[in-house]
């Protein structure tokens, strides 16, 4: 009800049409209205306010958001020094012994609040003289506070993605999973003494008994 609805119904409540008339009855009808309507006014100021007040409790840490995020951001502090552009040389191994040679970039950007990162890589290798682009994939890497697990999700650029649980070493990660033909992939960052990203890929057809280097990267950041 409003308050001017409020107000008849305190003025009828008071007393009939004949007692109103009465002047010793008029001084009292008006200072027991006035109180009522001050009365009718408060209520009806905290009725109105009361939705919001449900609708928005308080919180003694405010945001309730903020411890997870700050759980997330300290969970990621230690990967801190990926942030960057990185440029360098990757060698690939392949199955007959031979080698092939990428220049590898990857940029790499702190995102959602400092709870993830944005991973991008690209490989060119030379062709008859000409630069050609071999490797273009993607990647989100972040930590989640609800499983308290470090996940990677990646697109290879293949059409496919998959999103695989990290293991964190120091400064550094080893990410992987096991193919359809049950062979399982492995890559493993780590920061060199001299600040280089280095990462070896790997391969085992055998459970992880033996590895096979398939992929090595050293990279420098840009200034």
């Amino acid at each position: 009800t409003t308050a001017g609805e409020t107000w008849v119904f305190a003025l009828r409540a008071v007393g009939s049409d004949a007692a109103m008339s009465s002047p010793l009855f008029s001084g009292a009808l008006i200072m027991r209205s006035a109180f009522i309507l001050t009365t009718a006014v408060l209520l009806s100021g905290s009725l109105a306010m009361a939705p919001s007040a449900v609708a928005q409790p308080a919180t003694a840490g405010g945001d309730p958001r903020a411890a997870m995020q700050a759980e997330s951001r300290k969970a990621m502090s230690p990967f801190s020094w990926l942030v960057g552009e990185w440029e360098g040389a990757a060698t690939v191994f392949m199955a007959n012994g031979s080698t092939m040679a990428l220049q590898q970039r990857e940029t790499v950007t702190s995102a959602a609040f400092g709870t993830a990162m944005l991973i991008q890589g690209r490989g060119t290798m030379t062709v008859n003289g000409a630069s050609r682009q071999t490797w273009d994939a993607a990647a989100l890497f972040g930590y989640d506070v609800t499983t308290a697990k470090f996940l990677f999700t990646s697109a290879s650029g293949s059409g496919q993605m998959q999103t695989f649980a990290v293991t964190p070493q120091g400064d550094g990660f080893t990410w992987g999973f096991r193919d359809a033909q049950g062979v399982e992939h492995k890559y493993v960052i780590t920061r060199t003494p001299d600040g280089h990203w280095h990462e070896v890929g790997s391969t085992s057809a055998d459970g992880g008994k033996t590895w096979t280097k398939t992929i090595e990267l050293d990279l420098v950041k840009k200034p």
